[in-house]
Formats: structure tokens, C-alpha cells, sequence
């Protein structure tokens, strides 16, 4: 630092004067600006040792993939490995995207990241919601989103978290509901796309349901679903109101009528009801006659006149097809 001083020209004179100033400099020497020297240590790091070397200059870091510069810091390095410029240019040189992009684990704290992701989900579920979107095309939203953000931390705790939720919404709606249901049948059930319709036309439907006697017996049959009123009767019984009424729903897959005979129980043939303690199944000589099939008797059954059909079809539940 420098000082210089200077006196008025009456003080030469020794006379005092009140016009007498005293002047003072002070030069300071420029700052010099400190230059980050190049980090060895990044040389190690699974993230920069494929294409992180020293600049000749001795002042940048040198990307031998993209053949440029980098400023000797830390920050400047993880933006320059995320850029699409490296990445496109690390994938023709490998063949495949860096290993390792953003290594979020020393970048983010676990507090952060959890923030991070139930704001990510808060905000995926509004906007789906608000949308009206499926949730399930997050399956295809996540291979996109992987492009631009490999790597990240953050969309890989999301995708784990989002495969686990969905496993057990998946597996818990199954083990609570059936495959196939008999539940009472009540008017509302009129628009049910779950039922089995036989005949379906303009006045009336025929579905299949079932009564249930007082001596246990729950023996299924056509019944005549009016549009008028949506009451339910069968034609075989003058009054059914001191019965319950019964109507079967398909909640997965699909029914399948196919050929059988002689009191065959085929795979997967769909359980209608039971007669006498014997369990017996849904069968049909055509769609207005349809009944039960019971083992011990070989033949379909239907009330119509009370006959037995040696050849039928059976009602089977098939899983395969949701």
C-alpha cells in the first residue's frame, strides 16, 4: 500500500493559514483474482474418469469427448455431464449412454429428496387426475422421461416407488374381489355391465340368476330382467318375492358357453349354485333355457317343462382374457 501526503505552501513558509488543506492518497494494489486449480482427485470419480483430463494450460479441465474446456469446478463438470451435447457425443463413442450422469446421492440430501418426490407425485396425480388420464401411462411416460434425465435419483426412487404402489393396489384388489360373484339382485344392477346377459332387447333382458329356497337349495335359472319396472322373474315361478333373488356378475376375464355332456365338470366351469348339498353348474340347451348342470344326474336341467338335456353347453370363466 502506498501513502502519499501533501502540505500546502504556507506550511513551507511556516504561516498558518485557514485556507491551509492537507491531502491524502491511498493506492491499493488490484486484488489479484485466485484461479481454482485442477482437482486430481476427479480423475477417480466414477462420474468424470472416462473423458475428465487436466487442459495443457493447466487452468480448465479438458473433455476429451467433446474436445473442449471446462472451468476447474465441480458444479461446472456435473452440468457439463448432464448437457445433451456429452451425452450424444459419449453414446457414439461407447455405444451407450454415461453409466453414471448426476450421482443425485452426494448433491441431494435424503430430507430433499423425499420433499422432492411427494411433490413429484402430488403433482403427476393432479395433473393426470385433472386430465382424466389413466395412471397406468406412466408406464410409457417413464421411458421418456429417462432420455432427458438419466440417472436421476429423484425419477429412479419415483418409478420404484410408483412399481411397489401398483403391485399392491393390483394384488389387494384381487385377493378382495372374486373373479366371478353372486350378489342380490337389486334395480340399480340394470345398467351393470357385469351381468350375463342371455337375451337383451328394448322391453326386457334375460340374465342369469338364481333362487335361494328356504331348504338351502340356490338353484340358478334365466331370469327376466322387464325394463319397465326392473323387476326380476322367472317364468317357472308364479311368486318370487319370498325368495332372495340372486344375480351373477363377471368382475375379471370373460364367460364362455362350450360344448359338453354326460355331467362332465369342465375346467374352470362356473359354480351356480347347490341342490340337495350336491354343488351343481350353469348350463344351456339355448339362451331361454338355461339351468343347471348336477354331476350325479348327467344333464342339464331347466324348468321349463322340468326336462333333462344329455348334450349342453357349460358356462366356464375364462382368466386369460381381461
Amino acid at each position: 500500500m502506498l501513502e502519499v501526503i501533501k502540505k500546502s505552501d504556507s506550511d513551507e513558509e511556516g504561516m498558518d493559514s485557514p485556507m491551509d488543506t492537507e491531502i491524502s492518497v491511498t493506492l491499493e494494489e488490484p486484488k489479484r483474482k485466485r484461479l481454482r486449480q485442477f482437482n486430481k482427485a476427479w480423475l477417480q470419480d466414477p462420474i468424470f474418469k472416462d473423458w475428465l483430463k487436466s487442459s495443457p494450460n493447466g487452468d480448465r479441465a479438458l473433455c476429451s469427448i467433446c474436445d473442449g474446456d471446462l472451468f476447474n469446478s465441480r458444479s461446472a463438470l456435473l452440468h457439463h455431464v448432464t448437457s445433451m451435447r456429452h451425452t450424444d457425443n459419449y453414446k457414439i463413442r461407447y455405444g451407450k449412454r454415461p453409466s453414471a450422469s448426476v450421482d443425485e446421492s452426494k448433491t441431494i440430501s435424503d430430507v430433499k429428496l423425499k420433499m422432492r418426490l411427494e411433490t413429484l407425485k402430488m403433482e403427476l396425480s393432479a395433473f393426470f387426475a385433472k386430465r382424466d388420464v389413466q395412471i397406468a401411462i406412466v408406464d410409457d411416460l417413464i421411458p421418456l422421461l429417462d432420455r432427458f434425465y438419466y440417472g436421476s435419483k429423484l425419477l429412479d426412487k419415483y418409478v420404484k416407488t410408483k412399481k411397489e404402489s401398483t403391485k399392491i393396489t393390483v394384488k389387494s384388489s384381487e385377493e378382495r374381489t372374486p373373479d366371478y360373484q353372486w350378489v342380490e339382485y337389486m334395480p340399480k344392477l340394470w345398467n351393470e355391465t357385469r351381468l350375463v346377459f342371455l337375451i337383451n332387447n328394448t322391453y326386457f333382458s334375460f340374465v342369469i340368476a338364481r333362487i335361494l329356497y328356504d331348504n338351502g337349495d340356490k338353484i340358478p335359472s334365466a331370469g327376466k330382467i322387464f325394463s319397465r319396472n326392473r323387476t326380476i322373474v322367472f317364468n317357472h315361478e308364479k311368486n318370487t318375492s319370498d325368495h332372495k333373488l340372486e344375480v351373477l356378475l363377471i368382475n375379471r376375464g370373460r364367460h364362455v358357453w362350450i360344448e359338453s355332456s354326460n355331467g362332465t365338470v369342465e375346467k374352470n366351469a362356473i359354480v351356480g349354485g347347490t341342490k340337495g348339498n350336491e354343488t351343481i353348474y350353469l348350463c344351456q340347451v339355448k339362451p331361454s333355457y338355461t339351468g343347471w348342470m348336477q354331476p350325479s344326474k348327467r344333464g342339464c336341467n331347466v324348468h321349463y317343462g322340468n326336462e333333462s338335456y344329455e348334450n349342453y353347453k357349460l358356462l366356464i370363466h375364462d382368466k386369460m382374457i381381461k
